[in-house]
């Protein structure tokens, strides 16, 4: 199962709508809360050259000229067994007009507390420009599982 995930909607709904906007922000929250699974997250906009396309199973793509939810419905009709996650309400209804499973943010949000008895992301408040090593060293190691 690969999960679709409309970037800035998922990362606001856990930090708040300073990330949207701010993918270096928005990515590590995303990446934390889909550890282990195969994702595709779409971003409104270009590319930064700083951010990286690929974290292990989870692919980065941007809108570009188009919206975020125009690229998440594209990729859903491409891939019908793929979970869109949104709370966007147009999107999740035109995702379910072609038999797509569509997931609520807060859903996995729930999904990955409790998950981990180390401090994850979630939890975490502040600590901008603090790198957790252990965190990522962990995350790249559980890839597989």
């Amino acid at each position: 199962m690969i999960y679709v995930i409309d970037g800035y909607n998922l990362a606001a709904k856990v930090r708040g709508s300073y990330v949207v906007g701010k993918p270096e922000k928005a990515i590590p929250i995303i990446l934390d809360l889909v550890r282990g699974k195969s994702a595709t997250v779409v971003f409104d906009g270009y590319p930064s050259k700083e951010i990286a396309t690929c974290f292990g199973k989870v692919k980065i793509i941007w809108s570009g000229d188009e919206t975020a939810d125009d690229v998440i419905f594209k990729l859903v009709r491409k891939n019908p067994n793929a979970v869109v996650v949104t709370d966007d309400i147009d999107l999740k209804n035109r995702c379910r007009g072609i038999g797509a499973k569509v997931l609520a943010t807060s859903s996995l949000i729930e999904s990955r507390k409790g998950r981990s008895t180390k401090k994850s992301l979630l939890t975490e408040k502040g600590g901008e420009g603090k790198v957790d090593v252990d965190f990522w060293l962990k995350f790249f190691n559980s890839e597989g599982s």
